[in-house]
């Protein structure tokens, strides 16, 4: 049995990070492993004092073959207790992250590690532009749905009713706010206000938690925004199933996305796509294969999308949603995920 020590975020917390470490954990344990999972809580010297507290004292009573380091802000830890112990480790790479790597020791610790997981070929290339890695160190392992979870309810009808939505056509954005990233909520509403000052049956709803003053400056004083628009704050799981559900077009233009597991979840759930055309959004919809692709700077066209699709998608058949739902899980579902990790698994046994 092989003994990992597995080095992650905080897994109680809502994002596409922690659920990957998680879903990364679980799956590995199906390959006869032995995982010890530490985590690394919100706070300052604190907890990342306990966190290395709580990694020494794993090490002082377990015989460790592997470390799982879930994310490049701790990848110090694994590269320390490599050149002490000789243990072999691997470190995953998101996205934002790897844009411009300047810390030293994390710099150290990516050409050091054994392997590097990236979640798509975009976050491959921002590193391979920064350093000069082995073809054989990196291992592709996107993002997976929980295609039992996120499925296709078909009484769209009822689901708008039951958030006040009925007789409307509703694009959804499901991402955190954050003045820090930008995924997209302003400039999804410039456009919204040029289509809604022609037909006003349209609702735009973001949900997600966080704050963004470039949403706020968007919606100050614009009465149009603020009566078509609806601000939804953090979503419950059953909820976010539910939304997707009941949308009629989901929309993120997000810039330096890693990959956009939210793309897969609304797929999976049988609903079209509006995506940057760029970064991992564009891998995430195979080159516009499952979606629609477009300038995220492009406000006019990015209206004139969202008109057409919505137009598209009237009186969508069920037929059309399993289309778009089959065609995701074969890249992205549980099976293809789980033939993923077995791969790195094999490899990770191989050092």
């Amino acid at each position: 049995m092989t003994k990992i020590l597995f080095l992650s975020g905080d897994q109680a917390l809502i994002g596409g990070i922690e659920k990957y470490n998680h879903d990364l954990k679980e799956s590995i344990l199906l390959y006869d492993t032995d995982i010890h999972v530490v985590q690394r809580k919100q706070g300052r010297l604190l907890q990342k004092i306990l966190f290395l507290l709580k990694i020494a004292g794993k090490l002082l009573s377990n015989k460790f073959d592997y470390i799982v380091c879930g994310h490049l802000y701790f990848s110090s830890v694994p590269l320390l207790i490599n050149l002490i112990f000789g243990i072999k480790y691997s470190i995953s790479i998101y996205g934002i992250e790897a844009i411009r790597i300047t810390n030293f020791l994390h710099r150290s610790a990516l050409k050091k590690a054994n392997k590097v997981i990236v979640i798509s070929e975009y976050t491959k290339s921002l590193i391979s532009n920064q350093f000069t890695l082995p073809d054989h160190a990196y291992v592709y392992l996107p993002s997976s749905i929980d295609e039992s979870i996120f499925n296709i309810q078909e009484d769209k009808d009822l689901l708008k009713k039951k958030y006040g939505l009925e007789g409307r056509s509703v694009i959804l954005t499901l991402s955190r706010l954050s003045s820090d990233e930008e995924k997209g909520q302003d400039r999804v509403l410039k456009a919204f206000d040029k289509i809604t000052n022609k037909d006003s049956n349209i609702k735009y709803v973001m949900a997600g938690p966080g704050e963004d003053e470039r949403v706020e400056r968007v919606l100050r004083g614009n009465v149009n925004l603020k009566n078509n628009a609806i601000q939804m704050g953090s979503v419950t799981p059953d909820q976010r199933v539910e939304l997707y559900n009941l949308c009629d077009l989901f929309i993120l233009p997000s810039k330096n996305e890693g990959f956009g597991i939210v793309f897969i979840e609304a797929l999976s759930c049988g609903i079209p796509i509006i995506a940057s055309d760029g970064f991992g959004c564009r891998e995430a919809l195979l080159d516009g294969k499952l979606g629609y692709l477009v300038d995220p700077d492009d406000i006019d066209a990015m209206a004139s999308k969202i008109t057409s699709v919505l137009q598209s998608v009237k009186n969508i058949t069920l037929e059309r949603r399993l289309n778009i739902r089959n065609q995701s899980i074969e890249m992205y579902g549980s099976n293809k995920w789980n033939e993923r990790v077995s791969s790195f698994v094999q490899e990770m046994r191989s050092l």
